[in-house]
This record gives C-alpha cells, sequence and structure tokens, in this order.
C-alpha cells in the first residue's frame, strides 16, 4: 500500500560487521592483486594485449582495495567519517573510478578473447597489438575519469546531529531528487548492466564456437571453464547491487515503504560484494590465462630454489 509520507533508511546496526568483512577483504585483495601486478610486471618479459588489460584489471582492483581500510574504519565507527570532506571527496571518486576501471577492463579482456576466437579475421583484431592496445587502454581511462569526476566537485558529508554523526556517502539513500545524485544511481546501474550483457554475450558465443572444435589436450575444456568462471565472478558480485539498486530507486519513488526497507538493507550489505569482485579478480586471471600460470609457478620455483640454497 502506497504512503504520502517518504521513505527513509533505517540504520540496521550491521556496520561494524560490514567493517569487519571489508578488512578481511583488504588484506586478501591486497596479497592477491600485490602477487598479480609482480607477476604480470616483472615475471612476464613481453606483453600482448591481453596482458596490458589484465594488468590495468589488477591496478584498478589494487586502487579500490587501498581505499578499503578508510572504509572499514568509517564502518568500524558506526558510520561516522573522522578524516574530513576532501579525503572523503577523494575516497569515493577512488572507489567509483576503480571499481569502473575493474569492470570495463575485465569487459576488453573477454571481447578481445571474443573476436579472437569467433572472428579472427575481423580487422578489429589489428587492435591486438600494444600500440592499439595503449589507445584503447587511454581511452578507456580518459572516459571513466569523465564519467567519476563529478563525485570530487561537491561535498558528500552529511552531520547527523541526534547521532553525534558525520556521514560519508555517495549513495545517499534519502536522497532529494538533484541531479548529481540521481546521475550516480543511473550511472552505477549501466556500468554494471552493460558489462554484464557484453560478458554474457561474448561468452555464450565462445563458447558455443569451442565446443565445434576439436579438444586433444584439454585447452578447450580449460578456455571454457576459466570464461564461465569469469561470468559467474561478475554475476556473483555486481548482480545483487544492481537489482537492489533498482528496487530501492523504484520503491522510493513509488513511496512502497516496506519495499524501499528491505531493498535499501541488502543494496547497502551487497556493495561490500562489488569490493570482494578485487579479491576474487586475481584468482580470475590465474584460471584464464595460461601465460600467467607459467610466470607465476616459475617464479614460485625460483623462490624454492633460493630458499633450499640459503639453507644449505
Amino acid at each position: 500500500m502506497n504512503s504520502s509520507e517518504p521513505c527513509f533508511f533505517k540504520e540496521s546496526g550491521m556496520s561494524p560487521v560490514l567493517g569487519i568483512i571489508l578488512l578481511l577483504e583488504f588484506a586478501l585483495g591486497l596479497i592477491g592483486n600485490g602477487v598479480v601486478l609482480y607477476i604480470l610486471c616483472f615475471c612476464i618479459p613481453s606483453w600482448n594485449i591481453s596482458t596490458l588489460y589484465l594488468f590495468n584489471v589488477s591496478f584498478a582492483d589494487f586502487l579500490l582495495i587501498a581505499c578499503l581500510p578508510f572504509r572499514a574504519d568509517y564502518f568500524l565507527h558506526g558510520k561516522n567519517w573522522n578524516f574530513g570532506d576532501i579525503p572523503c571527496r577523494f575516497m569515493l571518486f577512488t572507489l567509483s573510478l576503480s571499481r569502473t576501471g575493474s569492470i570495463f577492463f575485465l569487459t576488453a579482456v573477454v571481447v578481445n578473447r571474443y573476436y579472437m576466437i569467433v572472428h579472427p579475421h575481423f580487422r578489429i583484431n589489428m587492435i591486438k597489438t600494444i600500440p592499439g592496445g595503449l589507445v584503447v587502454t587511454i581511452t578507456l581511462w580518459a572516459v571513466i575519469i569523465l564519467l567519476s569526476c563529478y563525485l570530487l566537485f561537491t561535498s558528500h558529508l552529511v552531520t547527523e546531529e541526534i547521532a553525534n554523526k558525520t556521514l560519508c556517502e555517495s549513495f545517499n539513500l534519502n536522497w532529494d531528487k538533484s541531479l548529481i545524485i540521481s546521475w550516480h544511481y543511473v550511472f552505477f546501474v549501466i556500468q554494471l548492466i552493460i558489462p554484464l550483457i557484453i560478458i554474457l554475450v561474448c561468452t555464450g558465443y565462445i563458447v558455443r564456437q569451442l565446443q565445434r572444435c576439436k579438444d586433444n589436450f584439454g585447452k578447450i575444456k580449460r578456455t571454457i571453464k576459466s570464461m564461465t568462471f569469469v561470468a559467474f565472478v561478475f554475476i556473483f558480485c555486481f548482480l545483487p547491487s544492481t537489482v537492489s539498486t533498482i528496487i530501492v530507486v523504484i520503491s522510493k519513488y513509488l513511496t512502497l515503504c516496506w519495499l524501499f526497507d528491505t531493498s535499501s538493507l541488502v543494496f547497502a550489505a551487497s556493495l561490500s560484494l562489488t569490493y570482494f569482485n578485487s579479491v576474487l579478480n586475481p584468482l580470475a586471471i590465474y584460471i584464464s590465462s595460461l601465460r600467467f600460470q607459467k610466470s607465476l609457478n616459475n617464479a614460485c620455483n625460483c623462490a624454492e630454489k633460493r630458499r633450499l640454497y640459503e639453507n644449505r
């Protein structure tokens, strides 16, 4: 039943739990993405376009992971921001920038593989050289910065005098109908839905194409598994927040407050899943890149030989 009164988000008391989850994500993501960046930078001598895109995925994930201690501190203090206006803007901008960067470059990896497997003779495959990949990389980062920079231009601090705390939120669930806040919700949904559709469509065509080929050494089976895993990670990490965001916006505008309350709680919790994507991406990179697997195994073998030599 509709109500004439506007809907307001009520805190559930789960902030400390989310803070602990973010600290765990920080620890795991720091290790995983640190290893990926080290292997890509120091153990793979020659890069191809796929390696370049994977580096950008891991770099974006590393930026996001670097923000999580500040986000965790915010939640552990009951959603009270203690670092001022400018750090709040910069943190929210970096979170949005890195999340979008990770999504866009992961999508670029899938699209690149799609054209190499399904349409190997298309002219777009000329971009698979490093200079062509650099053009794509610079263009994508420029677009991402332009789409996210609005977070730097306005304050996101909201003081709650009764609770005696200062909120630092880009997603203000008790928002007014301002242009910036509306764009933030629209951009969040678009940046997830469009890449999700692209990844699912490309993965479907890749799997169908590979299933027609003869698999003598199990390489095709491994490729299918890796592509399926990437699609699964994307759906698992981003679909809950996307669906709940749409429901939050619709229920608030229609003043369906019972639905707004439930979807707001789901949305607040599902944001931690979007950060978890940066924890799972190193595993996705390991599974999907045979060159990375070999380089990591070689690095581990060298480290083990060095340790044995030093212990003699």
